[in-house]
């Protein structure tokens, strides 16, 4: 179930550019993820995808590669948050930016921090 904070955290996150959502989860529930969660299929449309569709898992640092090269955008051009510090150390081990957090106000202003180093 998403967290309301969270929710607004990624719509905070629209504003400054593309996301995708990464859930380990099977092709099976990826198939189903818009019908099991309409409110992130609201928000992230066809970028709602599972570890499945990639062929790896939160935290294999692959999983992520393949995440940037499917958008092509450099690690350092991009933000990885999540509340498990294994999934944050694998996006960060391959220089994404990558946030742990426990809250919704937290992922605020961690996206915000990042959006203002970019200029």
């Amino acid at each position: 179930t998403p967290w309301p904070d969270s929710i607004n955290a990624v719509r905070r996150a629209a504003e400054h550019g593309q996301i995708t959502l990464l859930t380990n989860n099977n092709a099976l529930a990826g198939e189903h993820l818009a019908t099991l969660a309409p409110e992130l299929a609201d928000l992230f449309g066809d970028h709602l995808l599972t570890t499945s569709f990639y062929g790896a898992r939160k935290p294999d640092p692959a999983v992520f590669a393949s995440v940037l090269e499917r958008y092509s955008v450099p690690a350092s051009e991009a933000f990885f948050a999540d509340d498990l510090p294994e999934n944050v150390a694998g996006a960060a081990s391959i220089g994404i930016t990558a946030h742990l957090f426990s809250t919704g106000a937290e992922m605020h202003a961690a996206i915000d921090a990042f959006a203002l180093s970019r200029g």
